[in-house]
């Protein structure tokens, strides 16, 4: 059984951020499609964010989560990258788990990864043992300001 992870550590500030925002929203189901699109509307021009889930669109995914039926049978991360895509903030799909094997490839293909940024992790996901995975793999591989919602 995964163990509780502690809990998540949330970052506020009245001063406005200097540094361009990357955001990871891990998960792009009932929680991740829904927290989507207002965090399209905060973001600035130069942020980034990238989507990560394994997960494809099923048919019974159309009655709660923000998917049609064109698209079934398409990874949930690429249909909410296309769907939200903005000129100024770019999108990037990892249709993938995120486990300690495949996180190092996400982390460098991020487009953000080349200039200073502080990171925020958004856990999108429904059960323990994934959102515990995520807070090991924030500890443990990044390494700029962070911040993690779960």
């Amino acid at each position: 059984m995964a163990k509780t992870p502690e809990k998540p550590m949330i970052i506020a500030t009245a001063a406005p951020l200097t540094t361009a925002l990357r955001v990871l929203v891990v998960g792009a189901g009932g929680n991740g499609a829904r927290v989507l699109p207002p965090l399209m509307q905060m973001l600035r021009p130069g942020d980034t964010v990238s989507i990560i889930d394994h997960d494809i669109v099923e048919d019974r995914n159309l009655v709660r989560q923000h998917f049609v039926e064109r698209d079934i049978g398409r990874p949930k991360a690429l249909v909410l990258a296309e769907r939200y895509q903005r000129p100024s903030i770019p999108i990037t799909a990892f249709a993938q788990r995120l486990h300690s094997t495949t996180v190092m490839p996400v982390i460098a293909d991020l487009p953000s990864m080349r200039t200073p940024c502080a990171t925020v992790v958004i856990g999108c996901v429904d059960n323990w043992e994934a959102r515990a995975h995520i807070e090991s793999t924030v500890r443990r591989f990044l390494t700029s300001p962070k911040a993690w919602i779960a």
